[in-house]
């Protein structure tokens, strides 16, 4: 099971998620393993994106974006991108479904971050399957997978500014008591800087001792 928890501000964004992977074989069924892994990703240093749930999918999803996205020169509308994740989203996901018809009750969703260059502002989505992948806005803060609601209840009133939201969102994850859930997590950043012109980016690790790794990128 994974942990996602999302952030937006104005200025920013920030994603956090568990790293902790359950393997799946080539035939699409768990083989009782788990792996530590990033399941978050920058599409650009203007957008991130999170995933949870089959972590085939997820990967695929984010390469497809790296791919077409990543190293693009010139200015993207993050509509444009958004439009392009929920596409691709529900191809890898059907395609999976096709491909491994025995897998119970698959499920998959993601938190997409980005920022607007024509409102001048970050937006936050989540694509969930439950909904066939429409996006559903979320105005400042939410969280999707096991015990979401204990997540968020826990973030309500606490998340203000932003330097101090990293280590909030990571103990929202740690403090879930899962053989599921990892006490390691990962924490990407995307915030504007307008006197700049420019994106500041970050990636903090704590591991599952609570000591934080940051990494200006």
């Amino acid at each position: 099971m994974t942990i996602l928890v999302a952030a937006r501000w104005n200025h920013g964004i920030m994603l956090t998620a568990d790293r902790m992977t359950s393997v799946i074989d080539s035939n699409g069924y768990l083989t009782g393993e788990t792996v530590l892994t990033d399941k978050i990703a920058f599409v650009r240093r203007d957008a991130l994106i999170s995933i949870a749930g089959l972590t085939p999918v997820g990967l695929a999803v984010i390469e497809t974006l790296q791919l077409k996205f990543l190293e693009y020169p010139g200015k993207v509308s993050f509509n444009d991108i958004l439009e392009f994740t929920q596409r691709t989203i529900k191809s890898e996901f059907e395609s999976f479904k096709k491909d491994n018809p025995d897998v119970f009750n698959p499920d998959f969703s993601a938190f997409l971050g980005g920022y607007d260059s024509y409102k001048n502002k970050y937006s936050l989505y989540l694509l969930s399957y439950i909904n066939n992948f429409f996006p559903q806005k979320i105005q400042f803060y939410s969280a999707e997978g096991i015990e979401r609601d204990r997540v968020c209840s826990y973030l309500k009133n606490k998340i203000g500014n932003a330097d101090e939201a990293t280590k909030l969102l990571s103990d929202s994850i740690r403090r879930i008591n899962s053989p599921h859930v990892s006490k390691e997590t990962l924490t990407l950043t995307s915030f504007y800087d307008p006197a700049e012109g420019k994106f500041n980016c970050k990636r903090v690790e704590i591991d599952q001792y609570g000591s934080s790794k940051e990494k200006q990128l």
